[in-house]
C-alpha cells in the first residue's frame, strides 16, 4: 500500500507541477517577437550555417505577422535566394536594430526556373523573411527601428 500512496502522490505533484508550468508558458510563451513600426512580430530565429540554408524553404505558407530572423555575427552583403520556396516573400533587411534596406515581392520559382537571388544594398548582420505585401500594408520603411521583444 505505501508504495501505491507514494507513486500517486509522485504522479499527483508532478500533475501540479506541469500544470504551473503550463499556464507560465501561456502568459509568458517561447516564442520570440519583434516590433517594427508598431507591429509586433513572432519568429523563428536562423542563428546555425544549416538552419540558414534550409530558412523557411518546403514550406507551404507563413503566418501572419509571423518571419524567420537570420542572425550572422559579423556585417556583410549576405545573399538569400528562393530554393523550394513555395510563397513569395518580403525581406527586410537590418543592421543591429535598424532597417537599412527592402526587398518586396519576391515570388517562388516556377518550375524549371533558377530561384531569384537577392541582395541587400546596405551592410547588414540580420534578415528578417516575412510574407509577401506586409512590408506595403504596415508601411515599413527603410530608418525604422527594430525592436527585440523581452518575454
Amino acid at each position: 500500500m505505501d508504495i501505491k500512496r507514494s507513486i500517486r502522490f509522485i504522479l499527483a505533484t508532478l500533475a501540479i507541477i506541469l500544470f504551473g508550468y503550463g499556464i507560465y508558458y501561456l502568459k509568458y510563451p517561447l516564442t520570440p517577437k519583434l516590433r517594427i513600426n508598431n507591429h509586433v512580430f513572432t519568429y523563428e530565429i536562423a542563428i546555425t550555417d544549416e538552419k540558414r540554408q534550409k530558412g523557411l524553404s518546403g514550406r507551404k505558407s507563413l503566418p501572419q505577422y509571423h518571419g524567420m530572423l537570420f542572425v550572422f555575427q559579423d556585417k556583410g552583403y549576405y545573399q538569400f535566394w528562393m530554393k523550394n520556396m513555395k510563397f513569395p516573400l518580403d525581406f527586410i533587411w537590418i543592421d543591429d536594430n535598424t532597417v537599412v534596406d527592402l526587398t518586396e515581392n519576391v515570388p517562388p520559382p516556377k518550375k524549371g526556373e533558377d530561384p531569384a537571388h537577392i541582395v541587400p544594398r546596405a551592410l547588414v548582420n540580420r534578415v528578417f523573411e516575412i510574407r509577401a505585401g506586409t512590408i506595403k500594408d504596415l508601411n515599413i520603411q527603410i530608418g525604422d527601428r527594430v525592436e527585440y521583444l523581452k518575454r
